[in-house]
């Protein structure tokens, strides 16, 4: 009698101890699936953040592309005088005006094909922002099903069903470290090319507003600016 009373007490407090390691199992699942929630949102913004950097290249580049369109258009003006003045006799020439134009005609020339590089440039840019934006989204995918295992071991009150939602989300961290890195390398010969030929073709424009070439025929037809002072 007083084995069969020791058992079952025995028995109860077995049981109790297992209620008491089931209830604390529980706890850390439904605290590690909480981490995992915020890891989703951390990739789900940086998968954002990688989207909006693409627009911003994919923009900077039809920016590019336009100006080398305008560059190609003033360069084939130039040209046209320049042709003109070619088949005219050589004491006929206005020499300043063909001066102006060769000028005009290196400036525009360079000023394309800077502005094409730039385009250009930003090829890998835009490589680069997509393939981080696909690995953000699989850290995002791994992390998704990190949550969906965990659950299912809440509810089972599986542990090893927990230990294999645990090693989703170290795939899920790793890939999202492994991105981070992998794309900051990746962007750390293209971002100073781009801003160097950005930079070149601002200072190419600075000079030749500064060019006083430019303001030459004004100069002849409207000497004291009244005529273009009356458009105002």
């Amino acid at each position: 009698m007083k084995a069969a009373h020791h058992f079952h007490a025995s028995h109860e407090e077995h049981g109790h101890d297992e209620g008491k390691g089931t209830k604390f199992n529980a706890q850390w699942v439904a605290l590690f699936l909480g981490l995992c929630a915020v890891l989703i949102a951390i990739c789900s913004g940086l998968v954002s953040s990688e989207q909006n950097k693409i627009s911003h290249v994919l923009i900077a580049q039809d920016q590019a592309t336009s100006k080398e369109v305008a560059a190609s258009v003033k360069m084939r003006l130039v040209l046209i005088e320049l042709n003109q003045a070619a088949y005219l006799p050589k004491e006929q020439r206005n020499k300043d005006a063909v001066l102006s134009n060769l000028h005009f005609y290196k400036d525009y020339l360079l000023e394309r094909n800077i502005a094409h590089d730039l385009a250009e440039s930003m090829n890998p840019s835009f490589e680069h922002h997509l393939e981080a934006s696909e690995m953000y989204e699989f850290a995002q995918l791994l992390a998704e099903i990190t949550i969906a295992i965990g659950s299912v071991s809440l509810i089972l009150k599986n542990r090893y069903i927990w230990y294999v939602s645990i090693l989703f989300a170290v795939l899920s961290f790793f890939q999202l470290a492994y991105t981070r890195n992998h794309s900051k390398k990746e962007n750390i010969d293209t971002d100073p090319k781009i801003e160097a030929l950005e930079k070149q073709y601002v200072e190419l424009r600075k000079n030749h507003m500064k060019n006083s070439v430019d303001s030459t025929a004004l100069k002849v037809l409207d000497p004291d600016g009244s005529i273009l002072n009356s458009y105002k």
